[in-house]
């Protein structure tokens, strides 16, 4: 979900011109970045997400000071 966030937030820098580039494009770049983003604030809240990526044994403790 990380990935996804970051890559529709450069693409909302990138496509902001709204003379340059069409309404759609905007819109199929926010929308699914507020749907996306609803559900990531939710992970955020529980700690069971949190106990799961510290005992994920790729992402450890690393995932926390990266993020």
């Amino acid at each position: 979900m990380d990935e996804l966030l970051h890559h529709l937030e450069e693409a909302k820098v990138r496509y902001q011109d709204g003379e340059t580039y069409s309404t759609h494009i905007l819109t199929s770049i926010n929308n699914p970045w507020s749907i996306l983003n609803k559900y990531y604030t939710l992970t955020d809240l529980t700690p069971v997400m949190l106990a799961a990526v510290a005992l994920h044994p790729a992402m450890k403790y690393e995932y926390f000071k990266d993020e």
